[in-house]
């Protein structure tokens, strides 16, 4: 079963690109969920009754009549028969809200690195921690799983769906039902783009501004089979459509059913 975040447990996918703009890396065959897991579960606030067991409802992130071989899904249906697995979940944090010397997050800190939990400084063992694992069994008829408190990540697979999940942590507010969305195939196809620049200003693996961008770099993109040469279409990466929009890069199908680049 496949999982979320930095475990990593084998559940092969596909991704396709298609180019846009003129300079091309890439399009990439990817749910739009794929780009933005939601983290809205958090935990309780401290007046509130909170719980530390877990229930799950699991449901169709979006409407797709071609979802479960054209019988179609919408919106909010329930997903009855499913597998998840969680994970403890041992990223950085951002509760450390300074760098200034004493905070653990200062580089005249005795500690340091390792005495800052940023997400960009923390070293991440590896893999996270799995807590349990099951089926839509485990929840039947109101039934939960005590967790003790932490953070945790726990990731749903279904047939006809990809891959999804949710971060919590515990306690959680009563009742404790964390709802996992799932995005049901076929996925539609999204853009993908690169923005290459020297990270100098300062080095922290995002761009800020003092950083400038670089010019002549060539971008590759692989998924679990290979290097990835086709877009989602089939067609050569950096494939141009008939009347394909410059800004949104939509398709119209037309030039889709008569395979025109």
């Amino acid at each position: 079963m496949g999982i979320l975040g930095n475990s990593t447990i084998g559940f092969g996918t596909t991704s396709r690109v298609r180019s846009t703009g003129p300079v091309c890396v890439a399009l990439a065959l990817m749910a739009s969920a794929l780009t933005a897991v939601t983290l809205g579960i958090t935990a309780a606030p401290a007046s509130a009754v909170t719980t530390n067991s877990l229930s799950i409802a699991v449901s169709a992130a979006r409407t797709e009549p071609r979802a479960l071989g054209g019988a179609g899904v919408t919106k909010g249906d329930p997903i009855t028969e499913f597998q998840w697995l969680i994970n403890v979940d041992n990223t950085g944090t951002t509760a450390q809200r300074s760098a200034e010397p004493g905070t653990g997050c200062s580089t005249a800190d005795p500690g340091y690195p390792g005495s800052c939990d940023w997400p960009s400084i923390k070293e991440v063992p590896e893999p996270s921690p799995i807590y349990a694992q099951g089926d839509q069994n485990d929840f039947a008829g109101g039934a939960a799983i005590d967790l003790p408190d932490g953070r945790y990540l726990i990731s749903v697979i279904a047939d006809g769906y990809k891959i999804d999940g949710e971060h919590f942590t515990v306690p959680l507010e009563a009742p404790g039902e964390v709802q996992v969305q799932l995005q049901p195939d076929p996925l539609p196809d999204s853009t993908l783009k690169a923005s290459v620049f020297a990270d100098v200003a300062p080095t922290n693996g995002t761009m800020d501004v003092g950083d400038y961008p670089l010019v002549g770099f060539q971008g590759h993109i692989n998924d679990i089979l290979g290097e990835i040469t086709t877009d989602v279409y089939g067609n050569p990466l950096c494939t141009t459509y008939v009347g394909e929009d410059p800004v949104t890069h939509e398709i119209p199908n037309s030039a889709l059913d008569d395979g025109v680049p």
